[in-house]
């Protein structure tokens, strides 16, 4: 019998699934080229997050900038994914998407995906009212530090409820962000207030 897979990971996408339940790395600066399954890998890890959640209030939140981009990355896809995977479940109201608010439901786990843009400062205050276990900020470098900095206050940590909150960020070099970023991530040089 064929197998039909809801999602096989590239072997760049392993990478990132393998860092799914360590406890020392829980914010990770993901990058690559263009077209290197950055953005796919990433929705799939939140994804799976929301499959197999054992609690019922797991959120994420994915953020790239712009609308438009939001959409034809990950609005596009999930609506298809979420088809695919009711079709796998055999349960058509397994995974509902809606677009106003961009919002995908996990119905067997009660899972929630906010889907964000911030193109402007102060665009990142729409989305700090909730909670999030992951938050995947997709091309992060074209975000302003501030709005990656804002969403990420709101991944919560909760050992008594086996929570442990993690930031994804995925991105190409360059933008308005890329020297916090390589500051953060890879010089390390940041201040213990920071």
């Amino acid at each position: 019998d064929a197998v039909a897979w809801l999602y096989l990971p590239t072997p760049k996408g392993v990478t990132l699934h393998a860092t799914r339940d360590s406890p020392v790395v829980t914010n990770i600066l993901w990058g690559g080229s263009a077209g290197g399954t950055k953005s796919f890998s990433g929705r799939w890890e939140i994804i799976s997050g929301c499959l197999f959640t054992t609690r019922d209030d797991f959120r994420a939140i994915i953020t790239r900038r712009e609308l438009e981009e939001l959409r034809r990355t990950h609005l596009d896809d999930i609506v298809s994914e979420g088809r695919r995977i009711c079709e796998a479940l055999g349960d058509k109201n397994a995974v509902k998407v809606t677009m106003q608010p961009p919002l995908a439901t996990f119905e067997r786990t009660g899972a929630r995906i906010v889907f964000g843009h911030c193109l402007n400062d102060g665009d990142e205050e729409k989305y700090l009212s909730d909670d999030y276990d992951i938050y995947h900020g997709d091309e992060s470098t074209q975000m302003l530090w501030k709005q990656i900095v804002g969403i990420q206050g709101r991944v919560r940590n909760a050992t008594k409820i086996n929570r442990s909150g993690r930031m994804i960020l995925t991105t190409n070099p360059g933008g308005p962000s890329h020297d916090e970023s390589v500051r953060h991530f890879i010089l390390k040089n940041i201040t213990p207030a920071e």
